[in-house]
């Protein structure tokens, strides 16, 4: 078993060997791209979430991809382009 390092030991400054050897270890992190979407939120009754949820099961398809063709259904109504597409995470 090893020894775990007392306060002092914790307290004391490194030094140059060591402060080598620990920045050698760290793995500079990837940049997170920014992201391309947002979310938008809309308050419905149970009823009408209940629905939702139940036609997502029955087409076999996510709350979001069946919210998503409602989008393009109203941009084709208004005579906009269909332009909303599903992520892929």
């Amino acid at each position: 078993m090893t020894k775990r390092p007392s306060l002092a030991d914790r307290a004391r400054k490194p030094s140059k060997a060591e402060e080598t050897t620990a920045a050698s270890k760290q793995v500079e992190a990837p940049k997170r791209a920014r992201r391309e979407y947002r979310s938008i939120l809309a308050k419905v009754d149970d009823k009408t979430h209940a629905q939702l949820r139940i036609m997502g099961i029955e087409q076999d398809q996510p709350v979001g991809d069946l919210l998503v063709e409602a989008l393009n259904l109203l941009f084709e109504k208004h005579g906009k382009p269909q332009i909303a597409r599903k992520i892929v995470a």
